[in-house]
């Protein structure tokens, strides 16, 4: 159970604590890498920025704008087996902020090629998924190959 879901609840809860308590706010262009597709918070965002507009006492800190607006800034990986959430995951994030991942030796290496096979990118998209999005935000430098 712990991998299967106690992994995505713990990272979901420590994203969203650091969104309420005003990270986006004091950084707004903080990069912040979320793995497992975004865990669980692009199913739920609706259920995210309802709560947060209810201003409850401890659940909310102080943010200025919804919290889907914070959430969206995330990076997250494709370490996911099944093309409908990740079709979601890549609608909510955007594809410049979707990069491919691995999470190897606990995620079978060919589950990634797979899926990205399935989700049917155009080649643009799936070039910014396999490398242009990393190669941007962790400022990758590639070489220009010799003409030849």
């Amino acid at each position: 159970m712990t991998e299967m879901a106690g992994f995505l609840f713990a990272t979901a809860t420590a994203d969203l604590r650091l969104v309420f308590d005003g990270l986006y706010e004091r950084h707004p262009d903080f990069k912040f890498i979320v793995p497992h597709a975004g865990s669980l918070i692009p199913y739920f965002v609706g259920r995210i920025d309802h709560f947060g507009r209810v201003q409850r006492p401890g659940s909310t800190g102080a943010i200025s704008v919804p919290a889907s607006e914070h959430i969206r800034k995330f990076y997250v990986d494709t370490v996911c087996d099944w093309a409908p959430a990740m079709r979601l995951c890549c609608d909510f994030f955007g594809m410049d902020r979707v990069m491919h991942g691995t999470d190897h030796p606990f995620w079978p290496m060919p589950l990634g090629a797979r899926l990205l096979d399935q989700l049917g990118l155009s080649a643009e998209d799936r070039a910014k998924v396999e490398h242009q999005n990393a190669q941007r935000v962790f400022r990758i430098q590639v070489p220009a190959r010799e003409a030849g």
